[in-house]
C-alpha cells in the first residue's frame, strides 16, 4: 500500500495529504485488517485453489460493495449503507478524509477503529478455528 502511495506521488505527483502520519496509521491498520482476514481464509480454505477462490470472491466483493471500483456517491442510498459491513469503504473513506480533505488523525479516528475492529473479529474468528481444528 505505501509502495502504491509513493509511487502516485513520485510518477502522477499526487499530493498524499498533510498528516503524513495519519496516512501511515492508515495504511498501517489496513494492513493488519487485510492479514487478519488472510489468517482466516488460511484456516477456512482445505486447498490453495480454495484459497485463491475465496479471496478473489471477497476481495472483488467488497471492492465492488465498499466503493473501489465505483464511487460510493454514485450507489443508491441504500447500498451506501450496506457498503458500511466491509473494511475497504472504511478505509477509502479515510483515505478520503487524508488525502483529498487533508485530514489529521482526529478525522479518522472512527475510521482506524473500525478497521481495528473488523482486525479483531477476523483473528478471534481464526482463533475459534484454531481450536476447534485441534
Amino acid at each position: 500500500i505505501l509502495l502504491l502511495f509513493l509511487f502516485g506521488s513520485l510518477v502522477f505527483k499526487m499530493s498524499l495529504g498533510k498528516d503524513i502520519y495519519a496516512l501511515l496509521a492508515m495504511i498501517a491498520v489496513l494492513s493488519l485488517c487485510s492479514t487478519s482476514l488472510g489468517a482466516l481464509l488460511s484456516l477456512v480454505a482445505k486447498t490453495d485453489s480454495q484459497l485463491t477462490g475465496y479471496s478473489l470472491f471477497i476481495v472483488l466483493f467488497s471492492a465492488a460493495l465498499g466503493g473501489t471500483m465505483v464511487p460510493l456517491r454514485l450507489m443508491p442510498e441504500m447500498m451506501q449503507k450496506i457498503a458500511k459491513v466491509v473494511p475497504q469503504s472504511w478505509a477509502l473513506e479515510g483515505f478520503q478524509k487524508i488525502i483529498v480533505s487533508n485530514g489529521n488523525m482526529s478525522s479518522i479516528t472512527t475510521n482506524i477503529t473500525v478497521l481495528l475492529g473488523f482486525s479483531l473479529a477476523f483473528l478471534v474468528c481464526a482463533l475459534i478455528l484454531i481450536r476447534t481444528k485441534k
